[in-house]
């Protein structure tokens, strides 16, 4: 071979053509497979490789590896050069497991595609919900078709997930088998024969009509009542004010002094919870609502009515200075998680 070959010089499907074309035969090919190896294990492998000339090993190819170190020794420079990439590969191959690909894949939905960490927050969820750790374990290249069926099938008669919550599981999954195919650390989607509605059978299946999502005016008529009794209490007055406009109750608990406009309310920002770090949870306000959080258009405006006025007022009577409308005699602001009246 020429001493110029490159082995990164030559593709996969530049071979296959010389193979096809029978320019190279199956020595040649070997001599080629075997420079690339080579190249692979001189980047990584820092210890020496060293030709024994004296002693009972004379004559044979030794090196270290691992730590603690271990002696690897061959009868020839290519055995241990062989040696020296199995061990390599299969090492490399052994970091790359799935749930080191998933971190990777909502790493780059963070940074490169622009989520929030709300919803990098609520892709794990899904993932961890549905995806035991057992099998988050596994080296992404050893998971097969027949693993991640069975996978789907036992968790699916495990939890009962609605439709709509098992497809989002497998398209994350997807998602991050794609990621991992990008990166090199799987050859293949053993997603991609997977069909769900052979368990949908097993799903929760109960829908709720319109009627049944929203409060009947009777059961509105009830809240307000009981709210009414208790117009010291900053809950009582969102959930009166949530009456009145249908507003979210992370925009209500985000509502500042600002946004109350002399004939309107300006509904342009939310509250949002970050429970990243296990163990603690973190509240902050964004400028944005949950339907505009892609596209913020400024928000919208509610028009104020007498009732709204009436709202308001008594929110102004609250103990406490703040630049929410509704807080705690500290002047805390309202957690939306936290809606239980005291």
């Amino acid at each position: 071979m020429s001493e110029n070959f490159s082995a990164k010089s030559i593709s996969a499907s530049d071979i296959m053509l010389l193979l096809e074309r029978g320019a190279v035969n199956a020595d040649i090919f070997k001599d080629m497979l075997f420079t690339t190896k080579k190249t692979y294990v001189d980047e990584i492998h820092k210890a020496s490789i060293t030709h024994i000339e004296k002693g009972k090993k004379a004559g044979k190819w030794k090196t270290y590896i691992g730590n603690p170190r271990k002696e690897l020794l061959r009868s020839t420079e290519k055995e241990l050069y062989e040696a020296l990439y199995t061990y390599y590969s299969e090492q490399e191959k052994s970091s790359y497991t799935f749930s080191y690909a998933k971190e990777a894949w909502l790493d780059y939905k963070l940074t490169n595609q622009n989520r929030s960490q709300q919803t990098i927050q609520d892709y794990r969820y899904v993932i961890d919900r549905f995806i035991p750790e057992s099998f988050q374990s596994q080296c992404l290249r050893d998971i097969t078709e027949e693993n991640v069926e069975r996978l789907f099938a036992e968790r699916t008669k495990a939890l009962t997930p609605k439709e709509d919550a098992l497809k989002k599981a497998l398209q994350y999954v997807r998602a991050i088998f794609q990621f991992g195919i990008r990166q090199k650390w799987c050859f293949n989607d053993p997603t991609v024969t997977v069909d769900l509605s052979n368990l949908y059978s097993l799903c929760e299946l109960t829908v709720k009509t319109d009627d049944e999502k929203e409060f009947s005016p009777e059961e509105v008529g009830l809240i307000k009542a009981d709210a009414l009794k208790r117009t010291s209490n900053p809950r009582a007055l969102i959930e009166l004010l949530a009456a009145e406009t249908g507003m979210r109750s992370a925009e209500l608990c985000s509502l500042k002094w600002e946004d109350i406009e002399t004939n309107y309310i300006h509904i342009h920002r939310q509250q949002l919870l970050d429970n990243t770090v296990k163990g603690q949870r973190r509240y902050y306000e964004v400028l944005y609502t949950k339907d505009e959080r892609k596209h913020p258009h400024g928000g919208r405006r509610f028009p104020r009515t007498p009732e709204i006025d009436e709202i308001l007022v008594l929110a102004k009577s609250l103990k406490g200075d703040s630049i929410y409308v509704f807080h705690d005699p500290d002047g805390a602001w309202i957690k939306k998680m936290d809606m239980v009246s005291t």
